[in-house]
């Protein structure tokens, strides 16, 4: 299975009108690597988008989506949940859109997400929060 994960300030739906997309269109808002925050510890929502290739969901899978600090290894939260059953497109392909609110980042430096697969890590990428006084 092929893993990439991007992040941004959010993610926007809309009608897909080309009529190939099933119906809705998603799409980043602002993506990046880095997150500015005026204050830490502080709260932030954001976006990211978790692309997969080669992923099986004809059978149930359990998903866990982990944002921790890369320093220490320390959980700052957790989305799990159930992978939908589907048949396979033709491009083998599935995305999952996460919109992650309000979570407490207590420090800058470089964190990261996690994305794992019945218990078995699928792919990771790093982002930073950077502490930019106003």
């Amino acid at each position: 299975m092929t893993v990439q994960i991007i992040f941004g300030e959010g993610i926007e739906t809309s009608p897909d009108t080309n009529g190939v997309g099933g119906g809705n269109a998603n799409a980043l808002i602002n993506p990046t690597l880095a997150f500015a925050l005026p204050f830490v510890p502080s709260g932030m929502s954001f976006a990211a988008s978790v692309l997969t290739k080669g992923i099986n969901l004809d059978d149930p899978h359990k998903l866990q989506f982990v944002i921790r600090e890369k320093q220490n290894g320390k959980e700052v939260s957790t989305i799990d949940g159930n992978a939908p059953i589907q048949t396979s497109n033709p491009l083998d392909t599935f995305n999952f859109n996460l919109n992650f609110r309000n979570v407490p980042f207590k420090s800058a430096g470089e964190h990261e997400l996690v994305f794992s697969i019945d218990g078995a890590e699928k792919g990771k990428q790093s982002f930073w929060i950077v502490h930019v006084p106003q």
